[in-house]
């Protein structure tokens, strides 16, 4: 193997241990399920508040997604194994882009459920990291949403890593989207579908 081959594979497996030491903390159910309960009702209020211009009304939006996800971490799952091929170059520009992106795909979807009051219907360990939290959305003459949102502590915050709505991710729909392109057009292919966003 060549320096630079080694140096790339040191620098991808010191990526994964860095990763991992990142993610080891588990949420706990109780937290899990205050957490969403908190953001969904915050994200419902912020979109149903009066006299707010739509420009207000998405800055609280996106600075609320940017709390309550870990837009980071959704980002490199969602780029899969493309990651580790992606260079440094095109990982960050890639990062960047991506959270515009993904606090737009969020927005869009909190907007079209809009309610009046979500609840928490439920809440269990489904792995050694993650909660999923069931909630129910009521809405104004319209029938309730069901939403499963998957929470994760990551560095002793917990923080949202998808979202599913009659058993659709959210971030497993981008996953397959982005393969695509990525299998098209490559990387950079990517990062200016992104950008055009």
């Amino acid at each position: 193997m060549r320096g630079g081959a080694i140096r790339q594979c040191l620098a991808v497996v010191v990526l994964l241990i860095v990763m991992a030491a990142a993610n080891q903390a588990s949420a706990s159910v109780e937290s899990a399920a205050r957490f969403v309960e908190r953001f969904g009702n915050q994200a419902l209020n912020a979109l149903d508040a009066p006299n707010l211009t739509i420009d207000n009304r998405e800055t609280l939006v996106r600075d609320l997604l940017r709390r309550g996800l870990d837009l980071g971490f959704i980002g490199r799952f969602v780029l899969g194994g493309n990651w580790a091929r992606a260079t440094a170059a095109q990982r960050r520009d890639y990062l960047a882009l991506y959270e515009g992106y993904v606090v737009k795909v969020y927005a869009a979807w909190l907007a079209r459920i809009t309610g009046e009051r979500l609840t928490v219907i439920g809440a269990k360990q489904v792995n050694d990291k993650d909660v999923v939290v069931r909630t129910r959305i009521e809405r104004r003459n319209n029938p309730p949403i069901f939403a499963e949102w998957r929470v994760r502590a990551i560095n002793n915050q917990d923080r949202i890593i998808d979202i599913a709505s009659n058993g659709i991710s959210l971030a497993g729909n981008q996953r397959l989207e982005f393969a695509a392109v990525v299998k098209r057009h490559g990387i950079d292919g990517l990062i200016s579908f992104l950008r055009k966003r």
